[in-house]
């Protein structure tokens, strides 16, 4: 039986058994992307409104694969990541070379920028004005441009806001849906102190 099984077993007995904090990320990564596989593009859209970047950034990288993630969606989340960080390496190598911890962020805005440029997502329900946050007090995601040397120019698209509605994140927390807390509960109780 795989960790994840075991883990989505309300009945199973784990024991002494106890995983350290890599295996703790990868399996909450895995926990939400089974969720998100099995529910719709809205579902991404809630994760995306309470998404917090100390959570794994390869469900980030799931949903940009996905060509039925909303634009809104994709564009708040490419926002969410700091891509002016991003741009301060003109390369991935040049990325690794200082910042390896951050290859796999900058590797996913590379990813969403290819992906939205291309129109690679075609649906656009959900509303996100990078300058004008609703859902965060109007908050402008891109003045954590200012500061930052950047050596590769943000595409332009991404700067232009998406029409739509916005979700209703009743009950998730952290970009968590309510139905998973009770099972990250007891993946958090498994983590070897």
């Amino acid at each position: 039986m795989t960790l994840l099984k075991k883990i989505l077993d309300k009945n199973y007995v784990w024991g002494d058994e106890r995983i350290g904090e890599d295996a703790y990320e990868e399996l909450l990564a895995d926990i939400i992307i089974d969720y998100l596989k099995r529910h719709g593009p809205e579902c991404r859209e809630m994760l995306a409104r309470g998404w917090r970047l100390d959570n794994p950034p390869k469900v980030i990288k799931w949903i940009a694969q996905q060509p039925d993630t909303d634009r809104g969606t994709i564009l708040r989340l490419y926002w969410m990541m700091d891509p002016g960080y991003g741009k301060q390496f003109a390369t991935i190598d040049e990325c690794a070379e200082g910042h390896r911890w951050y290859v796999e962020e900058y590797d996913i805005i590379k990813t969403i920028e290819r992906n939205y440029s291309e129109g690679f997502y075609r649906n656009e329900r959900y509303a996100f004005d990078p300058g004008n946050d609703g859902c965060k007090q109007g908050y402008d995601w891109t003045k954590t441009l200012e500061g930052h040397t950047m050596k590769d120019d943000i595409p332009q698209e991404m700067f232009i806001p998406t029409n739509g509605t916005v979700a209703d994140t009743k009950g998730w927390a952290d970009g968590v849906p309510p139905e998973l807390k009770e099972t990250i509960s007891r993946l958090e109780e498994l983590i070897d102190d």
